[in-house]
């Protein structure tokens, strides 16, 4: 059916304004208006085509999915839902809590083990002068914490972190 531009914007539902924003973004017309003079003029089927390609290009899909295509997709995703209940079952994926808690244990283990390089090397550095020999030893200490750290295994999800 072929519709001026009046008519197109009662059928689309938007105003005349919309109309010439679409015509610019490619909607599809039999013939260009002129003021004053000649009429749009749309052909409705083409204009209803013309929206629903744009309405899919807008949802980034690539048009609608059949029966088959939505029953595979379907089948993917609770294939994907019970290999990570497998993997979970299995230990091999933790939860993000598990890792904020098991990353705030390791941080508490380093805090504690930084504040008491202090009272570890007070005795070693009473009376030391050698400013290479200082370093040395803050340095060897602080080593120690850190590979303390490293070789500690993360503790299990209910042991409580180190408390100072």
């Amino acid at each position: 059916m072929q519709l001026n531009k009046t008519q197109l914007s009662e059928l689309l539902g938007c105003s005349l304004p919309t109309v010439d924003a679409k015509v610019r973004r490619g909607m599809p017309f039999k013939e260009r208006g002129r003021r004053g003079g000649k009429d749009w003029v749309f052909d409705s089927a083409e204009v209803v085509e013309w929206e629903r390609q744009q309405a899919v290009m807008n949802s980034g899909g690539s048009g609608a999915a059949d029966e088959d295509e939505l029953k595979r997709r379907k089948l993917a995703a609770e294939t994907g839902k019970a290999e990570l209940e497998l993997a979970k079952a299995k230990g091999e994926v933790a939860t993000l809590a598990d890792v904020e808690k098991a990353i705030a244990r390791a941080f508490a283990e380093v805090r504690i083990g930084m504040r008491n390089v202090p009272q570890r090397v007070v005795v070693s550095l009473i009376g030391e002068q050698n400013e290479t020999r200082i370093k040395r030893i803050l340095l060897d200490e602080i080593d120690q914490v850190l590979q303390s750290l490293a070789d500690t295994e993360i503790l299990a999800e209910d042991d409580e972190p180190p408390v100072q």
